[in-house]
């Protein structure tokens, strides 16, 4: 295990290598079962998460639900289709669920969301959709999150969402690519 967090260091998805590190160990420390991440654009979340799950006791009874409409391009850059087959190329012993929908009008019947990652669409309104679709299936002590929460007018939304939503309880990091953090129970 220090040898593969030692390696993780080092790696770098987002370009940010704190910011991988966090995603990671936060899984890890909160010995996250299920994980539900919206948006698949590079696929880095999506590896860091089935890595971390990955190095868990029981791997395959853990979850990653990843919401992404796969069809074109994300950003205008990335290819879904390659991501999805590099990811899937990987053979991660977690189980991987890629649910083909818009993460604003999710459906989720899975078990208990331990780690709720929003980073699809980061417009105020989405993230309030994508809110409103999960917050029934958290954990007592989810942790819910959405990347790039400040920053230009419109990397503003999941700040602003999450300053609405939770009536200001939460926590905003200013590091890197700003990060809106909440623990459900608080």
């Amino acid at each position: 295990m220090k040898d593969l967090l030692y390696d993780l260091k080092k790696q770098t998805f987002y370009g940010f290598p704190e910011y991988d590190y966090f995603l990671y160990m936060l899984s890890i420390l909160t010995n996250a079962h299920t994980i539900v991440e919206t948006g698949l654009g590079r696929g880095d979340s999506t590896e860091i998460f089935l890595s971390s799950l990955s190095n868990l006791s029981n791997p395959e009874q853990r979850h990653l639900y990843t919401y992404e409409i796969v069809l074109g391009k994300s950003y205008g850059v990335f290819d879904k289709q390659e991501t999805v087959d590099r990811v899937k190329s990987k053979n991660y012993p977690s189980n991987w669920h890629l649910i083909n929908q818009d993460s604003t009008k999710a459906t989720y019947d899975g078990s208990l969301i331990d780690i709720l990652f929003l980073d699809a669409d980061h417009d105020y309104h989405s993230v309030i959709q994508e809110l409103q679709a999960f917050v029934s299936h958290l954990n007592k002590r989810a942790i819910i999150m959405s990347d790039d929460a400040y920053g230009s007018n419109e990397q503003q939304g999941p700040d602003k969402a999450f300053q609405e939503f939770f009536k200001g309880n939460y926590i905003l990091l200013k590091g890197g690519k700003g990060l809106a953090i909440k623990q459900m129970g608080e």
